[in-house]
């Protein structure tokens, strides 16, 4: 059984979606779409946060499973969204610094907070406060999507996860500091891209304003990717809702193919998950045999202008 709606996730830089939304948001072809946030407070006017908390229900809503759900999210969130929040989820953990060493990688590991500082500025909240904050994502809950000789390397190896990360100088660090400093933080976004699944079937949709960590599938990891989050995001919420939620729709929008969900949907056979992915054709990963999973595929070459990635999105 399953409902008559789709439920979306997209791995999209700062894009609202009516259902499920999972943000991760590298460096994407288009600029205007990566600075989303910033550049559309003024354009579109200012809404009061009183505003804001009155639309954050549409008609995608679900509010008759919200007591169901959140029975079996209580392991990646200490205290459930209120009515003076929004759905959307963020921990001032997700923001990674390890003596300076993450500015070697060309992802700002930091962007989180920027995010949450351009939605004060925008207005679209008035603190940290109206934001749902996770709990890090266990091991049990890693487990159901990771093989253990996979979880096994990553937290006993710090170059496993300098190999991931693609950060070598972290392979010359304690493993005990490199737990703290980047997997504990990764395991924050996972329950933030698991608990903004819940909240956008019980509210029509939600933000995490980290994770949607796309290359990770179940034997491994690669491109700051070391946890399966949209794996087990899908998988958790299809338990939940006890079949009230089955067809998945994952957009990605960004600049890379995502490699990892599509590794996952192949080895599981997953009719159910309707794949959008558009990316740069050009670089990272080149991971032909994952294509065969790609519904809708759109492939890029560099440089494409704003207009041009719009109007091929839209087509």
């Amino acid at each position: 059984m399953h409902c008559s709606r789709r439920t979306f996730i997209t791995t999209a830089s700062i894009t609202l979606a009516a259902a499920i939304m999972f943000r991760r948001g590298t460096r994407t072809s288009s600029r205007n779409a990566a600075e989303g946030v910033a550049s559309a407070g003024p354009a579109a006017g200012r809404l009061s946060v009183a505003d804001t908390l009155a639309r954050s229900s549409t008609p995608a809503a679900r509010p008759e499973l919200a007591q169901q759900l959140r029975e079996h999210y209580s392991d990646v969130c200490e205290c459930w969204k209120t009515e003076q929040q929004l759905p959307i989820v963020y921990d001032s953990g997700y923001n990674i610094t390890l003596l300076g060493l993450e500015k070697l990688h060309p992802f700002d590991s930091c962007k989180f907070s920027k995010v949450v500082a351009g939605l004060q500025t925008a207005g679209v909240i008035a603190g940290i406060s109206q934001l749902v904050q996770p709990l890090p994502a266990s091991l049990t809950a890693l487990q159901s999507v990771h093989s253990q000789t996979y979880l096994q390397q990553l937290h006993s190896s710090s170059l496993k996860v300098a190999q991931v990360t693609e950060l070598s100088p972290l392979a010359l660090l304690p493993h005990s500091l490199v737990q703290r400093k980047v997997l504990q933080p990764m395991r924050l976004h996972v329950a933030g891209t698991v608990l903004a699944a819940a909240l956008a079937v019980a509210h029509g949709w939600a933000v995490n304003v980290g994770g949607g960590m796309h290359h990770a599938h179940r034997e491994d990891g690669s491109g700051w990717c070391p946890y399966a989050d949209i794996t087990l995001a899908v998988q958790r919420i299809r338990a939940a809702s006890a079949g009230a939620v089955s067809r998945v729709m994952v957009i990605d929008l960004d600049v890379h193919q995502g490699n990892g969900v599509e590794r996952d949907k192949l080895a599981a056979g997953d009719e159910q998950m309707y794949i959008l992915d558009m990316y740069n054709s050009q670089t990272y990963p080149f991971d032909t045999p994952a294509k065969a999973a790609i519904n809708a595929k759109v492939e890029l070459q560099p440089g494409t202008a704003d207009e041009e990635y719009l109007s091929q999105l839209h087509s």
